[in-house]
């Protein structure tokens, strides 16, 4: 008895319809993309809202956004500092009572 080569050299389970489009096969036998472990855990409703970024894909364009509105309020909080200490400006208490902003001056002069 002899048997005859088909030319197929795969070794395997046979492709079915979700296997042939490329999607992943998961361990349980469902087929789509990868869960993280997070995902999997019993939490509560509290939990995934509080720290939805545990269970959502990272989005770059977003980071990016976010990256760049903080940079730019440090960058406008060093600005109005360092115009503030440039103007040689001090806050004093009046004899009210309230705050007033006065130059600064040298008692030396």
């Amino acid at each position: 008895m002899s048997t005859k080569d088909t030319g197929s050299s795969t070794a395997g389970p046979p492709k079915t319809e979700a296997n042939a489009a490329g999607a992943a096969e998961k361990p349980g036998g469902s087929t789509g993309f990868r869960e993280p472990g997070m995902k999997r855990m019993e939490t509560t409703t509290l939990f995934r809202v509080t720290n939805f970024e545990l269970f959502v894909k990272p989005n770059t364009w977003v980071m990016l956004l976010g990256v760049a509105a903080f940079s730019f309020c440090v960058g406008y909080i060093s600005y109005v500092n360092v115009q503030n200490r440039n103007k040689k400006l001090y806050v004093a208490l009046a004899d009210d009572g309230s705050l007033k902003t006065r130059p600064k001056i040298s008692r030396w002069e």
